[in-house]
């Protein structure tokens, strides 16, 4: 599938295209508070205004704060949201985050239908790099990576390769700030490959090698990451940069450069290995060691000649983190790292947005200054193409202005204010005022005159007793916000919601030779080929079509069933939606020419499951089972990746919060086969991972009949005459990044016993080894990592006893189960005698005996065994 999005239906209009075009960086940094660097954090004071605060110039940034004085140095610069990926949105579209559909921290994904900054440059003839973090979408839809990267992430896949550029070195998400694919932990091992137990779980990833054949682009491996640098991950970014800045310099081609560093966001890793992970000593380094990193690019800059033509922005994504602070800190409320403004990352006051912002463009701004224009990251895409002349037809609504008049030194009042939505609060900032609503009050303040916001002017609840003037710039501010919200909430008309179903359809649903299939999507769509086609027992040839319409012919490779699906994001619409998957086709092929029916596998029959409690309460959703089993609950300081209502847990003091699992599969319409093998699987996230509460997952048969539809008390029995199936311990082995594992049970006997008959198919209980320890696991119940029974089956391996000469008698024998019904046939096709019997099969060797019509001769025929239908 090719998921690569072009710039068709973007068209650009170019006003003026004298004088050099500007190079363009945009550099940030992850966490970063207003008052990490330097040059700001050397104005900080302690709360009566006057005293310093005992860490000024506790960080040193000396590349940094060489830009705040050559360049443009923005007191009052804001990140669009209070936490990352909805700022990095608003870098590239000049839209508040809300617009974009990336409204918090892994949710949503850059869209394939908005204008992106890197697009509209590309087709200015830029060279276009992405570096570091991106956070806009899942680099995978086959790994398990990072935050949400993995099978079945086709809904939230958007990768640098699908915005114009032409590079990229980049992560989903965050990586420890030393050593990047390492555990964030001193005593950890650097990982020599992706399973290894000390990999942290998030890839760098490089472009695909051949998009239209395999778009997936390609992993950085550990080898190369850890022999790259020293260790520092600022320093692993940047000599990534530098190279590809070269290349489009010796090319004369301009470039657009986007450099966002994963420093300072936790865990912030001490080089030296002698602080603690996230501790001051760990922060300050980090900061300090991409200090260093960003004046290697701006000398590299300087020896090549262009420094003087490149647009150098440097900001934050957001303020700082909490927890993390200066040696001295006394107020983490007004610290020094939020630049004493009020609280911090996810918060809408200034110390959560208020960040560092930074312009060096030494052929525009000659003589460095400071300026209180407020100024947002939202503003970046549209000064951009104000500088090139540049208009964008069909543009969707921008919340960010040109800042073109200030760089100029025409110091003006913003007129447009800025707005903010984040979780529930809202915020409207102008040139002196911020309205602002943290939970069902507004607050009103006079930001200009008090930026720490120590003193409230009004609020909702005393707004009808304050001065006239004071009610007018209320009213008038909470009137602009209500209309630009409208505004940002109506913004629907580019969000495509829906998918393009698929449905597969052929003439015959039982075949003897190779035959054709319609692949029939529900719009026009693109990026589909052969490959994206999943088969079963075959292969498939002569694909064509287009739009809608497609059709391949599948070759069968032996006897049984070929089994042909499409999943679900194998192919985009125009507004870049992935298809739904669809139904599986079954098509049963018979080879007149080969007696053999081959191994049969079959996976996804999870038919219904039940979570039980020991008081065999149904379900088991007692006590908090609920919240720790959801997505993105916080256990043992790790984020659930997925939510789910199959899960076991073991208590010490609650009953109701112990749970057993129940599943059982359907496998009515298996084939009489004996089973070689059979196991069961799952992908399951632990509540923790400490090695001390050890917990082994046990795999029983279930003895009773069971159904989800015999609430509210069933009682389960598991089976008195069969053992447990022992399976790992919950707590080691553990992916780092979630605290997930993968777990496989033998359960060969269980399923023969079923086919047999020796016991009824009621499933299997989940549990543990035992009831009383405080842990659990949530089990994955959909997509490719979710619960299945996978099961082997032995062909109808025959034999065939040659008659002595003359005879005509003869023997085939064939493995088998018992009381299954078997016909022994050979048409007039094969031979010149027309047989057909039905013989019952034994305990596990049948022999039938045939009788051949006089002076026939039986070596020259083939004799088939089937299963009738």
């Amino acid at each position: 599938m090719n998921r690569f999005v072009t710039l068709t239906s973007i068209i650009f209009l170019i006003a003026n295209t004298q004088g050099d075009r500007p190079n363009i960086i945009l550099c940030m940094a992850d966490d970063m508070g207003w008052g990490d660097p330097g040059y700001n954090s050397m104005q900080v004071t302690l709360a009566d205004g006057v005293t310093p605060h005992p860490d000024q110039g506790w960080i040193h940034t000396p590349t940094m704060d060489a830009m705040a004085d050559h360049g443009i140095r923005f007191d009052r610069f804001y990140a669009a949201s209070a936490v990352c990926s909805p700022t990095r949105a608003s870098c590239l579209t000049g839209r508040n985050p809300f617009r974009v559909g990336v409204p918090g921290a892994n949710s949503g994904r850059l869209g394939f239908d908005e204008t992106v900054l890197s697009e509209v440059l590309t087709a200015e003839g830029y060279a276009c790099g992405h570096f570091g973090k991106w956070h806009l979408g899942v680099m995978t839809t086959l790994t398990d990576d990072s935050n949400r990267g993995g099978p079945g992430a086709d809904s939230n896949y958007s990768a640098p390769w699908h915005h114009g550029y032409d590079y990229c070195f980049a992560t989903e998400a965050k990586v420890p700030t030393y050593h990047p694919y390492r555990r964030a932990s001193n005593a950890a091992l650097l990982p020599t490959d992706f399973v290894h137990p000390d990999f942290y779980g998030t890839r760098y990833w490089r472009f695909p090698v051949n998009p239209e054949s395999d778009p997936e682009g390609q992993a950085v491996p550990p080898s190369e990451i850890n022999n790259a640098t020293n260790g520092d991950d600022s320093l692993l970014i940047i000599n990534e940069v530098i190279p590809y800045v070269q290349n489009a310099v010796s090319n004369e081609m301009p470039f657009f450069a986007v450099v966002w560093f994963h420093t300072p966001h936790k865990p912030i890793v001490d080089p030296q290995g002698t602080s603690n992970p996230d501790s001051s000593d760990a922060l300050r380094d980090s900061i300090e060691d991409m200090d260093t990193a960003i004046g290697l690019l701006r000398d590299e800059l300087e020896a090549l000649g262009v420094r003087s033509n490149t647009m150098f922005w440097v900001t934050s994504d957001n303020g700082p983190e909490n927890g993390v602070n200066s040696p001295n800190e006394s107020d983490t409320v007004r610290s020094i790292r939020s630049g004493g403004f009020l609280a911090r990352k996810r918060s809408l006051h200034e110390g959560g947005v208020r960040v560092p912002g930074i312009l060096e463009w030494p052929d525009k701004v000659p003589v460095g200054f400071a300026t209180n224009y407020p100024a947002c990251t939202s503003d970046y895409y549209p000064t951009v193409l104000d500088f090139l002349n540049v208009n964008v037809s069909e543009q969707k609504p921008l919340d960010g202005i040109s800042l073109r008049s200030v760089i100029e030194g025409k110091m003006v009042t913003r007129t447009t204010p800025i707005g903010f939505k984040y979780n529930g609060d809202k915020s409207w900032v102008n040139s002196q005022y911020k309205l602002i609503r943290t939970a069902t009050d507004w607050e009103l303040y006079d930001i200009l005159n008090d930026p720490t916001e120590t003193n409230i002017v009004a609020t909702t609840s005393n707004i009808n007793s304050q001065p006239v003037d004071v009610q007018n710039v209320y009213s008038n501010l909470l009137a602009e916000f209500t209309t630009w919200e409208n505004s940002v909430n109506s913004d629907t008309v580019y969000q495509h919601p829906t998918a393009p179903s698929t449905l597969l359809s052929t003439p015959s649903t039982d075949v003897t030779n190779k035959f054709p299939i319609n692949i029939q999507f529900s719009e026009p769509i693109a990026g589909f080929t052969t490959g994206d086609i999943v088969i079963n027992n075959g292969t498939a040839s002569n694909f064509a079509g287009s739009a809608e319409q497609f059709s391949v012919e599948i070759i069968p490779d032996t006897s049984g069933p070929v089994r042909i699906h499409v999943p679900n994001g194998s192919a985009f619409d125009p507004d870049g939606n992935p298809n739904t998957a669809s139904d599986e086709l079954i098509v049963h092929f018979t080879n007149q020419e080969d007696p053999i029916i081959p191994t049969f596998v079959t996976t996804n029959r999870l038919s219904y499951f039940q979570t039980v409690d020991q008081e065999d309460d149904v379900p088991g959703n007692q006590s908090n089972n609920l919240e720790k089993f959801s997505e993105g609950a916080i256990n043992s300081g790790i984020e659930n990746p997925f939510t789910t209502t199959l899960y076991a847990r073991s208590s010490s003091t609650l009953s109701d919060r112990r749970v057993r699992a129940f599943i059982q599969f359907n496998i009515s319409d298996l084939p009489a086969l004996p089973v070689s093998k059979a196991t069961l699987h799952f992908h399951a996230h632990s509540l923790n991972a400490i090695p001390d509460n050890n917990l082994t997952v046990e795999v029983i048969a279930v003895a009773q009949p069971w159904s989800i539809d015999n609430n509210p008390s069933p009682t389960f029995i598991t089976s008195t005459n069969r053992n447990a199936i022992t399976g790992d311990s919950i707590t080691t082995g553990l992916n780092p990044a979630d605290n997930t594992k993968d777990y496989t049970f033998e359960v060969t006997q269980s399923v023969r016993d079923w086919l047999n008959g020796d016991l009824a198919n009621n499933g299997w209980q989940i549990r543990f080894n035992a009831v009383n320890i405080n842990n659990g696991i949530g089990i994955r119940t959909n997509g490719t990592n979710g619960v299945r029974l996978v099961i082997e089956q032995e062909g109808l391996l025959s034999t065939l006893s040659r008659p002595v000469p003359g005879s005509n008698h003869l023997e085939l024998q064939w493995n088998s189960i018992s009381g299954q019904v078997y016909q022994v046939e050979s048409g007039p096709e094969i031979g010149v005698y027309d047989h057909s019997m039905l013989v019952t099969g034994t305990t596990s060797i049948t022999t039938a005996t045939i009788d051949a019509a006089a002076g026939s001769t039986n070596a020259h025929r083939v004799y088939r065994v089937a299963i009738p239908r």
